[in-house]
């Protein structure tokens, strides 16, 4: 329940219980669509989320952290010790790293 999600999958399908706000949380983008999805998630939660594993969302999109700032989100990217990363809060923060 990474984040506050409430989600289940059955037979490929998931379900999502909705109304609960998001929790920011340390989480990793397995793969392009994933790192988006989380760079939204994580501008929707409350605190800060950090995505790791960036390097899936750089192959796949051109400058992602300047097209997110200049919709308006404070967002930043950075390397940590071990791989690149991203934060992101409710605030339109998100680090990428």
């Amino acid at each position: 329940m990474r984040m506050g999600a409430k989600i289940k999958v059955r037979s490929g399908v998931a379900i999502i219980d909705g109304g609960h706000p998001l929790q920011g949380n340390l989480v990793h983008a397995s793969d392009v669509r994933a790192g988006i999805c989380l760079i939204l998630a994580g501008l929707c939660a409350e605190g800060t989320t950090t995505i790791a594993g960036v390097q899936h969302i750089d192959r796949g999109y051109e400058d992602v952290v300047g097209s997110f700032r200049a919709l308006g989100a404070n967002i930043a990217a950075y390397d940590s010790d071990e791989e690149s990363a991203m934060d992101v809060s409710r605030r339109s923060s998100i680090f990428l790293g």
